[in-house]
């Protein structure tokens, strides 16, 4: 009977969470051990998914939950925001930019972007052709980029990127990361939920997200 009620509150039972690549290193390894630690019984069944696919995978019920950049879905797809992460320039340790302390992103202008596509992450692109319009120019985008390619092309010297701090924990060989002066553009990633599949568990996770989120300052 104790089971059957914390299944009910959502405390039981299991959560299934899809993610994308901009959470997996820090974000989604924090939630995880505070939801283990709070919730015991509710077991997470996470793995990484492009952002494209969030919607589909909602639709079809393949997951209860998402965590993504934040982008436009339909009306009935409810979103609840995480975090908001700093971008800094990733860039190759031979780019003559790569000895700055910061670098204004004026300074990308003329450089070519390595941007994983549209198609592929919609979120995550639309806020970084939005930053770049709001410094004031329209970015050269590398229309052959596409998942692992970035990195290599970055590592390379090919172009620059923009891309969330905490990938500083698993940033390929060759590849540098810069701070942006204030104020910095940033990423804001959500939990996002069908809203007719609004299981229990759901309601426990952007509990504990929020609280995680405050500790960490990641709304801040």
């Amino acid at each position: 009977m104790r089971r059957v009620q914390a299944c009910a509150r959502g405390e039981a039972g299991t959560l299934r969470l899809v993610y994308t690549l901009v959470s997996a290193y820090e974000t989604i390894p924090a939630l995880l051990t505070q939801l283990s630690h709070d919730y015991p019984l509710l077991r997470i069944e996470a793995r990484e998914v492009f952002g494209v696919d969030v919607h589909n995978l909602l639709r079809d019920e393949e997951c209860d939950l998402a965590l993504a950049p934040l982008t436009s879905y339909p009306k009935d797809i409810r979103q609840q925001t995480v975090r908001r992460e700093v971008l800094r320039v990733a860039l190759s340790e031979h780019h003559p930019l790569a000895d700055r302390h910061q670098i204004t992103l004026r300074n990308l202008g003329n450089e070519l972007l390595e941007l994983w596509p549209h198609e592929m992450a919609p979120g995550y692109y639309e806020a970084i052709v939005a930053a770049c319009r709001a410094a004031g120019f329209e970015p050269k985008i590398d229309q052959h980029g596409a998942g692992s390619t970035v990195w290599s092309y970055i590592a390379q010297g090919r172009g620059v990127g923009l891309v969330v701090g905490s990938l500083i924990e698993q940033l390929p060989r060759g590849v540098k990361l810069i701070d942006l002066p204030p104020p910095r553009p940033m990423l804001t990633v959500t939990a996002v939920w069908h809203h007719s599949h609004a299981i229990a568990g759901i309601e426990r996770f952007v509990e504990t997200a929020q609280r995680v989120a405050d500790e960490r300052q990641w709304t801040a």
